[in-house]
């Protein structure tokens, strides 16, 4: 946003480097965009309604909301809804008091505000017009309509701040309603539209959006091929400033757009009334003629002042972690900004309010509640209206619910405020101030300080509510997590252990014999130590790094299955094969993880055999392309029943399973969590009656023998 744009001519050394950062906004509506009560989830409509009331605003929202911080894209017209969404709550409110901010910064005379209310007032109306046009002529986008005709004029915008000795005087004579200057000053904003044009091709919109405002200035019979958005433009700009001639000016439109001349006048007077009831209704004072100057900045000036205010009270709470510490927060800030020490809250659970006190000065409070739809309280109709109740206006505390009066005694005053908290229009709680009747009228002014207060702490609630829900699950998470590690480890244990079972029947059997149990027990020992490793994971969150040792995976497939083949294999009626690639180089990964993957496959398959008997076999192959990465490929394939297809697609889930019993689908799962801590790639390929095929596609990290 902060380019400047070169004028041609005589017309670069009238205006010199025009900015956007120059040019003034209306402050009664930055003043209202800076006094909008926070909300977290959208923007809401009025604050919208608010920017679309201000040519600046709107360009500062735009050229913000392209920059590259922004929007990394060329993209068409978004609507101020989502670009105001770019920027997020917090950004947006940024750039409001920036800009406020700046405008104080910026002086512009009594005469040229006069001015600039015009402008505005003109720009509204054509572009409420535009958009009515772009509508009745089915054109796609009247958004982008409005758009172009609210800143049609940023060049005469930027004219009309120029110091009033420019070209002797002509401003200031326009400004003080010299008919002649004025018609200068006017002709002379002409050579600046394309000031305007050039400021908003610079936001690198897919839009006809600067032509728009460069060319609209063209004869009618020049537009008559123009694109839609060109003419429609130049069509609103004739109707919003065509007062004296407004028949030739419909003549025009109705050659140009093609439309019956009854329904464009009829258009022209609904967007002028529509103009004019927004300028009354987001900026009252500048559609009066006898408004002073200075109302509208000083009405800014508080508004920043309160801003910053606000931005202190932000700091007490900006590090509560729990809902408790906000509410003292709060509790705190009354204290150190309005200087009221006697505060409670009663917060909402379920259908009731409960009173508690942050700083636990007041416990007895604790004791009190009421219902949420209770209508005589005073704190139950805040709660529920989202709207300041006190007891001054409503002469009711000696009549009042009985909690109020209890809270009242409890604080040792004789009147009370109660201020919503909401979310979204929920209610959360109401903050109890008990106050002097002599303070009331000086309070009274600083209740609009209160709300926002109110609603920053409704926003530090419910963000300290969802961090500690998030807590919350994560704990909950770590326990299941947890938990799952030791079924898992359970359930690979009985690997090893049957193992063993199996190698100490078969030395018996040696024993009795008097044969050599050598081969025998070296197993055991080594399984016995898978298990403790097994167990040993259980105390490790992270991947166990691989060790020094390379993999050499045909090695540890021949060895994997000459041990289970007296378990999981034992059985006579199933047929193992190999078929191993002899051209696969040492791997620098984790022989553990790859045999452990390797052992719940092998397993899975026995187990889909285990009634008919079958064949499985293990393939590996070297240099295995897929997706531009190079692969070791380590298949696993059985002839059993096959899978259904309904139980492929969530194969790995960790409770699916065909097979019954206590196996709940683990094995599968552990494989899939081993292989992608491998960097590996699993997948099952299966058809009913023919079998199953688990292939891995393993990381070809290639490596060398230790010396």
């Amino acid at each position: 946003m902060g380019q400047s744009v070169e004028k041609p001519g005589a017309c670069h050394d009238a205006l010199g480097e025009v900015e956007l950062l120059d040019l003034p906004a209306s402050p009664q509506v930055l003043a209202r965009l800076l006094e909008e009560p926070p909300d977290g989830q959208a923007f809401a409509p009025r604050s919208v309604a608010l920017v679309a009331a201000d040519p600046v605003v709107t360009a500062w929202v735009i050229a913000s909301a392209t920059a590259p911080a922004f929007s990394r894209n060329k993209t068409k017209v978004p609507s101020l809804q989502r670009l105001l969404a770019r920027f997020g709550t917090d950004g947006f409110h940024a750039l409001v008091a920036g800009i406020a901010i700046r405008q104080q910064l910026t002086v512009v005379g009594s005469k040229s505000s006069r001015l600039l209310r015009e402008l505005r007032q003109k720009a509204l109306k054509r572009a409420r017009l535009a958009a009515a046009l772009a509508k009745a002529c089915d054109y796609p986008d009247p958004h982008e309509a409005y758009l172009a005709g609210l800143l049609l004029d940023l060049g005469q915008i930027a004219l009309a701040v120029q110091k009033p000795a420019l070209d002797g005087g002509i401003q200031a004579d326009a400004a003080a309603g010299d008919s002649v200057h004025r018609a200068a000053l006017e002709e002379r904003a002409e050579a600046y539209t394309h000031l305007a044009a050039e400021t908003i091709r610079g936001w690198g919109l897919e839009s006809f959006l600067s032509d728009a405002v460069l060319f609209h200035q063209e004869a009618a019979d020049v537009l008559a091929d123009a694109h839609p958005l060109i003419r429609i433009v130049q069509v609103a700009e004739r109707l919003a400033t065509a007062a004296s001639k407004p028949t030739e000016a419909i003549q025009e439109a109705t050659q140009l757009l093609g439309m019956p001349a009854e329904q464009i006048r009829v258009l022209t007077v609904r967007a002028t009334a529509q103009a004019s009831n927004l300028m009354f209704e987001m900026d009252t004072d500048a559609a009066r003629d006898d408004a002073p100057f200075d109302h509208g900045q000083d009405r800014l000036a508080r508004s920043i002042a309160d801003e910053a205010l606000m931005a202190n009270m932000r700091t007490l709470w900006s590090n509560s972690e729990s809902e408790d510490q906000v509410l003292l927060a709060a509790e705190q800030c009354f204290a150190l900004f309005f200087d009221i020490r006697r505060v409670v809250y009663c917060a909402r659970s379920g259908d009731r309010l409960s009173g508690k006190s942050p700083s636990a000065t007041y416990s007895r409070v604790q004791g009190l509640s009421c219902r949420l739809d209770d209508s005589t309280s005073l704190i139950s109709r805040a709660a529920l209206t989202g709207r300041p109740v006190d007891s001054f206006r409503e002469k009711t505390l000696g009549g009042a619910a009985l909690i109020d009066r209890q809270v009242a005694r409890i604080l040792a005053c004789d009147e009370i405020i109660c201020l919503p908290v909401q979310s979204s229009g929920e209610a959360i709680g109401t903050f109890v101030l008990g106050i002097d009747p002599s303070r009331y009228p000086r309070l009274v002014r600083e209740l609009g300080l209160f709300t926002r207060l109110s609603d920053e702490a409704a926003l530090a609630v419910v963000s300290a509510r969802r961090r500690q829900h998030v807590v919350s699950q994560s704990q909950e998470t770590a326990r299941l997590d947890f938990e799952a590690r030791v079924r898992r480890a359970a359930h690979e244990v009985s690997t090893p252990f049957g193992v063993i079972r199996n190698y100490i029947a078969v030395i018996s059997a040696k024993t009795e014999q008097e044969q050599e149990i050598a081969e025998e027990l070296a197993t055991i020992v080594k399984e016995v130590e898978r298990a403790d490793n097994i167990i040993s994971e259980l105390s490790r969150r992270s991947r166990r790094p691989a060790g020094d040792e390379p993999l050499h995976l045909n090695h540890l497939v021949v060895d994997l299955v000459k041990t289970l083949r007296g378990t999981l294999l034992k059985s006579s009626t199933i047929e193992v094969g190999l078929q191993l690639d002899d051209d696969i180089p040492l791997l620098a990964l984790d022989q553990q993880a790859v045999r452990q993957v390797l052992i719940n496959l092998i397993r899975n398959a026995a187990e889909a055999m285990r009634e008919g008997g079958g064949q499985l076999r293990i393939t590996t192959e070297n240099m295995v392309l897929f997706e531009g990465n190079e692969y070791i490929a380590l298949s696993v394939s059985d002839t059993g029943p096959g899978i259904p297809a309904r139980i492929v697609v969530r194969l790995f889930d960790p409770v699916t399973s065909t097979k019954g019993g206590d196996h709940q689908g683990l094995g599968l799962n552990i494989a899939k969590e081993l292989a992608e801590r491998l960097g590996a790639r699993i997948s099952c390929r299966s058809k009913a009656g023919i079998g199953t095929t688990f292939s891995v596609l393993l990381p070809r990290q290639v490596t060398q023998a230790p010396p």
